[in-house]
C-alpha cells in the first residue's frame, strides 16, 4: 500500500482536484489520507463529501510541517507520498514511483 499524505489548510476551492488526483491512480492500492490543518473556509465540508473514500485528520493549526509529520506517523502504507492540497498526481504516477522503488531497492526516496 501507498500512503499519499496530502496537507491542507483553507484551500475548499483546490483540494478537491488534489484529492481527486490521488484517487484516479492507476496503482491498486492507494491510501489518501488528508489532514485538515485548522481550516476555516469550508474545506471539512468539502473533506466530508468524500464520504468512505479518503481518511481525514482533523487538528489545529499547527503549520505544513506538523501536518506533514502526522501524516507520516498515521499513515498505514508501506510507502508514503506527499502531495500539496494545490497540487495533483498524474494517473500513473504511484505506479511509476512504485517501479522505481522496486528497481532500486537502495533507493531511501524518490521524486
Amino acid at each position: 500500500m501507498v500512503t499519499v499524505v496530502l496537507p491542507t489548510y483553507d484551500r475548499v476551492t483546490l483540494v478537491g482536484a488534489a484529492i481527486d488526483s490521488v484517487l484516479a491512480q492507476t496503482y491498486p492500492d492507494v491510501e489518501c489520507l488528508v489532514i485538515d490543518d485548522g481550516s476555516t473556509d469550508g474545506t471539512d465540508e468539502l473533506l466530508r463529501s468524500y464520504g468512505d473514500g479518503i481518511r481525514v485528520l482533523s487538528q489545529e493549526n499547527r503549520g505544513q510541517a506538523a501536518a506533514v509529520n502526522r501524516g507520516f506517523a498515521e499513515g498505514t502504507g508501506e510507502f508514503v507520498s506527499i502531495l500539496g492540497s494545490d497540487d495533483a498526481l498524474m494517473p500513473n504516477a504511484v505506479s511509476t514511483a512504485i517501479s522505481v522503488a522496486m528497481d532500486r531497492p537502495e533507493a531511501v526516496a524518490i521524486h
